[in-house]
């Protein structure tokens, strides 16, 4: 990338980052999803949450413009697939770090459009029930990569997003949503 274009990027993706991570646009956010805010390793819930939401609301700003904001672990939450397979486990984030989360999904989209997709699974699966339809005769394969998410190499993933971003505190807050660590239910810190 030239010169010209990281800087522009820089600049572009310091915009996003202010808005996205704003005290009034992490509110507005929280009262969107405060419904499927669960509980995280803190044990918090939004109600808690909304008690102290100013003071966390400005914490996040403050400390994701910093560069300093870190992830708590994120809570196992293990479902069971049936007799004799494992269960699948679940990360679930704070609901500070859910809200973090979800602001830096936004960035991304907005500064990766072509490379982030925005349709959710089951707007996918409709447009390939109707390309099958239309094409009577085709087939669809289906597939499933045993720990798929488990086996992506950040260290590649990371070097490829920096490329599109550039270094920063937004790769760093990428990369921290990353490594977080998974912890069982009833965890205790040393």
């Amino acid at each position: 990338m030239r010169n010209g274009n990281r800087q522009y990027l820089a600049e572009f993706s310091g915009e996003l980052v202010a808005r996205h991570f704003s005290v009034s646009a992490l509110e507005a956010r929280f009262q969107e999803c405060r419904r499927t805010l669960g509980r995280g390793v803190d044990r918090v819930t939004a109600e808690i949450f909304e008690r102290t939401g100013n003071e966390e609301f400005s914490r996040i700003s403050e400390r994701v413009a910093l560069g300093t904001y870190r992830f708590s672990p994120y809570l196992e939450k293990l479902i069971s697939k049936g007799r004799a397979r494992a269960p699948r486990q679940i990360a679930k984030p704070t609901v500070r770090d859910k809200l973090c989360l979800s602001a830096l999904k936004d960035v991304l989209h907005e500064l990766l459009p072509d490379h982030v997709p925005r349709e959710l699974p089951n707007q996918v699966i409709r447009k390939l029930l109707s390309v099958l339809a239309a094409n009577p005769g085709s087939i669809v394969i289906k597939a499933d990569i045993r720990s798929f998410y488990d086996c992506i190499p950040h260290s590649p993933l990371l070097d490829l997003l920096e490329e599109k971003i550039g270094s920063g505190a937004l790769l760093n807050l990428v990369a921290a949503a990353l490594s977080g660590s998974i912890v069982p239910y009833g965890h205790k810190r040393a």
